[in-house]
């Protein structure tokens, strides 16, 4: 399959909008590109929907794309042996919680961008390629949580990573980010608080950026 699970990703579907739906408890495998992609990162919108329970491997592109996500929540799936990263972006108020993420040959764990107010917690991010749990760029307001971030081989792999200043006021609590290559935390960003983690085994277990 090229894509098993799609809303949104082609011209024609631009204008999707999904609503209160429920993607449970399937198992995917081997898909050219995303296993699960909902939404597009300028149109449409997918609402108040619940993912969970699934289990991907052997997926081409990101494991699980969700765009334009409000009041989402994603917990209890497993990805693993894939290329790219599973990704948010232009999202707010959504869960991503209880998840296994690892083994991403070429990509990152759990990469967020323009994610607002939304929780990524009690999550396992482990052994892929490049940073574990990554808010690249207008992140605001997020708690980072809970999260096992370790294990990322490339040569600047960092386990929690807050990109730069337009990310601020994120909580970034009682998380461990060990044996990274590069960095356990690398913290840019302004006004986010950065407290009661773990980081043992990194090239450098916590640098900062911030002011």
């Amino acid at each position: 399959n090229s894509q098993a699970i799609n809303f949104g990703y082609t011209a024609s579907d631009f204008n999707t909008f999904v609503d209160r739906c429920k993607i449970l408890n399937n198992t995917i495998i081997n898909t050219e590109l995303q296993a699960i992609f909902l939404g597009h990162v300028n149109y449409g919108r997918i609402k108040d929907s619940v993912i969970s329970g699934n289990i991907v491997s052997n997926s081409g592109h990101a494991p699980y794309s969700f765009f334009r996500a409000e009041n989402c929540s994603i917990f209890n799936s497993i990805a693993s042996n894939f290329n790219g990263s599973f990704e948010l972006c232009n999202a707010k108020n959504c869960f991503v919680t209880n998840n296994v993420i690892q083994k991403s040959a070429t990509g990152q764990g759990i990469k967020l961008t323009n994610v607002s107010s939304s929780t990524i917690a009690n999550n396992t991010v482990i052994d892929n390629y490049w940073h574990q749990i990554n808010l690249i760029s207008g992140c605001i307001g997020n708690a980072v949580v809970g999260n096992i971030a370790s294990n990322g081989t490339e040569a600047t792999a960092t386990g929690i990573k807050v990109d730069d200043s337009s990310s601020y006021n994120n909580s970034i609590v009682g998380n461990t980010c060990n044996n990274n290559v590069k960095y356990g935390f690398n913290m840019g960003g302004s006004e986010n608080t950065v407290t009661g983690n773990i980081a043992v085994g990194n090239g450098v277990n916590f640098y900062t950026t911030a002011p």
